[in-house]
């Protein structure tokens, strides 16, 4: 659901170490349209739903704004 407002920059899953973790990892240009976009995604068919059956398997959650540095190609 979330990708028709926005693209992936990557996601991954731990195999070895703490098992079970998910990494995902997405870009946006500001902290305004990183809101924007998130609601949005409220009013996709099915995006409610995923977030009531995922929400129970949750044991600890995280986020983190990151900044490009200043050679990244993300800037």
């Amino acid at each position: 659901c979330r990708k028709h407002h926005e693209v992936p920059m990557g996601a991954w899953f731990s195999q070895l170490g703490n098992l079970n973790q998910v990494h995902h990892l997405w870009q946006y240009p500001d902290l305004q349209v990183r809101k924007e976009v998130r609601e949005a995604a409220w009013n996709e068919d099915g995006w409610p739903a995923t977030v009531l059956n995922t929400v129970p398997l949750i044991q600890n959650m995280s986020s983190r704004i990151m900044l490009p540095m200043p050679f990244s190609s993300l800037k």
